[in-house]
């Protein structure tokens, strides 16, 4: 990933994100499911070795009931009306990791996974309900080798919207099909997963999941404050890494803290600052 993208969630300090992995662990992922669980242990790295704030979730999800043990699970398991699904909660990186390694090919059934038919609609209040903080940012990443019809779609779509939920899908490709149009009409993006059946992982597909959250971060930023002048100075200056975080801790710190009396820089004053730094 673009080290001068990922540097401005540093500058976007005030920030909390969280994303859910929402993946299908039926038959048809034999190929692929192992895969995810390696590039999303690499996600998680990324995130780690970036010293990021960012929270990481799982939701398995399945048609034909728990297959585990359910006294070892450091998961829920909830069944509904044709699916069952086990959430693990959100964590930091590094307890994902080990999250992830406990996904398993069939464990909550094997039976199959058809997004958005009218029974998979009461998967997504539990997805809702497993984004615990509303003043974060959220993303939902649903990973599936299998679609269903359109019958539950407006459904689905109308709870992530209500819940300011953005969802990336890399799933079954189609201009009107259920995967493509979650991601559209949630404001997110969608990729193809059949591209990449059989190879050895999903790297580059959750590169482009990374590269999208690190874009809507800095839009973020932006909405803070950060004036597309300076946005456009920070993405376009290779002196940026090394000079910025001193700059963004006398500055955007100063602008978030409350009850100091401190009067809180312009955003002109911020790019103004920036700039004289980076000339020097």
């Amino acid at each position: 990933m673009d080290s001068r993208k990922t540097d401005i969630i540093t500058v976007s300090m005030a920030i909390n994100l969280d994303v859910i992995f929402l993946v299908d662990t039926s038959g048809s992922m034999m190929a692929e499911l192992d895969a995810v669980k390696k590039s999303c242990i690499d996600f998680a790295n990324t995130i780690i070795n970036e010293n990021k704030k960012v929270r990481l979730g799982l939701i398995g999800f399945d048609i034909g009931g728990y297959c585990g043990d359910i006294s070892k699970a450091n998961y829920k398991v909830i069944q509904l009306s044709r699916y069952t699904i086990g959430i693990w909660d959100l964590a930091s990186p590094v307890v994902f990791k080990d999250n992830i390694q406990s996904l398993s090919l069939g464990l909550f059934g094997g039976g199959g996974c058809y997004l958005a038919e009218n029974d998979t609609t009461d998967i997504f209040p539990y997805v809702v309900s497993a984004f615990d903080h509303s003043d974060h940012s959220k993303i939902l990443v649903v990973v599936s080798d299998e679609m269903g019809g359109n019958s539950g779609l407006k459904s689905i779509v109308g709870v992530l919207n209500n819940a300011n939920i953005e969802t990336y899908v890399l799933g079954v490709p189609g201009p009107n099909g259920a995967h493509q149009q979650i991601a559209k009409q949630t404001g997110g993006k969608f990729w193809n997963i059949v591209q990449n059946r059989g190879q050895q992982d999903f790297s580059v597909l959750l590169k482009n999941v990374a590269d999208e959250i690190v874009d809507r971060i800095a839009q973020k930023a932006k909405d803070a404050g950060f004036s597309d002048e300076y946005l456009a100075n920070y993405y376009s200056s290779p002196q940026a890494e090394s000079k910025v975080e001193t700059v963004n801790s006398n500055f955007f710190a100063a602008k978030w803290r409350t009850g100091s009396g401190d009067k809180a820089p312009t955003t002109k004053e911020m790019a103004d600052k920036i700039r004289s730094k980076w000339k020097k």
